[in-house]
């Protein structure tokens, strides 16, 4: 489409707008180029898309602003003495703004150097016109669609090795990967307040929990609009990987009591110093509070009594990074980053949201197999527990059922001496209340400790004839053994 010149500009009037605009684009580009190189300039657009116009007073032979030069460029006649009334001739159709001012250059010299020039600004209309002018048409940028390099590098940090520590990785583009790191956090993630950037830097030099939010919110829009950037799918986790990662979780608690080489000694040096490139899952109050009071030596034997000396914030903080190390060598790097992200957030009415702290419990009847189930989330308190007991009573009332599968896979602090109490009465009232109809049959999933020793740790005097329990491994195998007759 053919654009018409507009008929209240004259010729000299466009030349000065176009310079002013060409000026702006340079200082724009340059001030990328900057960043990327390391300058932090944090003045805002406001304030440095003002244009010094005229001549460095302060440099020998005066030479010319950068916007002097390029209208000297288009054509040297221009320079005259005309150019104040030119100025602001544009200014007052509202196409620039402009102000005599202390150059930001000139700010920190000593103040008998001191010297206003004109600034020009332009305005959103005087862009919008310069464009026009110049026959430039900008492409609206599909939503959520980043740069090829961007897209790439997140796609490659996806895929990076979490056990590749320490080692400098080679990016798509080491300039995208500064500004990422260097670049200011999101200011909200989910509607909560936000500090953390999308990539970190050494010793991991991966994404971080906002990267990998950041990495799923933008998948679709670039795998449509770069098919040929090799990016995994960060979607809810299939049936087949939570399957194995209970699996992998089972194996790993073995590895409490007796760990690999060095890692006992990796967890002590992370609690010591405060500084672990993964997560030790104590608070810095906690942490600090467990060093002053004295560290184990040595990896935690079975028994309750034995946890029971180390304390329940301080065994699950153990029992997380021996699995998270057991993970991390287990899994492909993609797979990691996927439990990563699901660890942290989960889909709310179709909508990514953070997990609501893991504190929630859950309870209902499988009409099929007859069982009611019930799981508890991983820092549970008394309350939780009152709850979840008195939730799966009414459900095994209303279906006459005696057939309960308690999962506690995630629960962490159950060496609480109050949450296994708790647990014990829930089961008894319900073998009461279902008595003598029916025998009361609990199946617990991967209890943190024995029930041996669970029972073993409360009162004899109990009604321990009210219920049968046994410990079965996951879930499949507890609906086996409940519906087996």
């Amino acid at each position: 489409m053919k654009v018409v010149d507009p008929p209240h500009l004259n010729d000299r009037q466009r030349q000065y707008l176009l310079a002013a605009y060409q000026t702006d684009q340079q200082v724009e580009q340059d001030r990328k180029l900057d960043y990327l190189r390391g300058t932090n300039d944090r003045r805002r657009a406001a304030e440095w898309r003002w244009l010094p116009y005229g001549c460095w007073e302060h440099w020998m032979g005066r030479p010319p602003t950068p916007l002097r030069e390029q209208l000297a460029s288009l054509d040297a006649r221009l320079i005259s003495e005309g150019t104040g009334s030119t100025w602001r001739a544009l200014a007052q159709r509202g196409l620039l703004e402009v102000e005599d001012q202390l150059p930001y250059l000139v700010a920190d010299l000593p103040e008998v150097m001191h010297y206003n020039l004109p600034h020009i600004r332009l305005t959103p209309a005087g862009r919008k016109l310069a464009r026009q002018l110049l026959g430039e048409v900008r492409a609206k940028k599909p939503s959520n669609v980043l740069a090829r390099a961007t897209w790439q590098l997140l796609g490659q940090l996806w895929q990076r090795d979490p056990n590749a520590t320490h080692q400098t990785p080679a990016y798509a583009s080491d300039d995208v990967f500064s500004r990422l790191e260097r670049g200011v956090p999101m200011q909200k993630v989910l509607g909560q307040a936000n500090h953390e950037r999308l990539v970190v830097g050494w010793p991991t030099y991966g994404l971080t929990t906002v990267g990998r939010i950041y990495y799923y919110q933008h998948y679709a829009a670039n795998v449509a609009a770069h098919p040929e950037v090799a990016a995994p799918d960060p979607g809810p986790l299939p049936t087949e990987l939570v399957t194995r990662l209970e699996q992998l979780d089972e194996q790993a608690r073995a590895l409490v009591h007796m760990p690999p080489a060095g890692l006992f000694e990796q967890w002590q040096y992370a609690l010591r110093t405060g500084f672990s490139a993964f997560p030790v899952y104590l608070e810095p109050y906690q942490r600090q509070d467990w060093v002053r009071r004295g560290l184990p030596d040595s990896p935690p034997v079975a028994g309750l009594r034995e946890l029971g000396r180390w304390g329940s914030n301080l065994y699950a903080s153990w029992r997380l990074y021996v699995r998270d190390w057991y993970l991390r060598h287990q899994l492909a790097p993609a797979d990691w980053s996927r439990y990563c992200l699901w660890q942290a957030v989960e889909l709310v009415a179709g909508k990514l949201a953070w997990q609501r702290n893991r504190l929630q419990i859950t309870a209902s009847y499988s009409e099929r197999l007859g069982v009611v189930r019930g799981s508890l989330g991983r820092y549970t308190s008394n309350y939780q527990v009152r709850e979840l007991g008195n939730t799966m009573r009414q459900l095994a009332w209303q279906h006459h059922c005696s057939r309960w599968l308690v999962n506690l896979r995630h629960v962490e602090n159950i060496n609480v001496p109050l949450l296994r109490r708790g647990l014990v009465d829930g089961f008894i009232q319900a073998g009461v209340q279902l008595a003598p109809a029916a025998a009361l049959r609990v199946a617990v999933v991967a209890p943190p400790l024995s029930l041996t020793d669970w029972q073993a740790s409360l009162p004899a005097e109990l009604n321990w004839g009210a219920f049968t329990w046994h410990e079965l491994p996951n879930e499949p195998a507890a609906e086996a053994w409940l519906t087996q007759l």
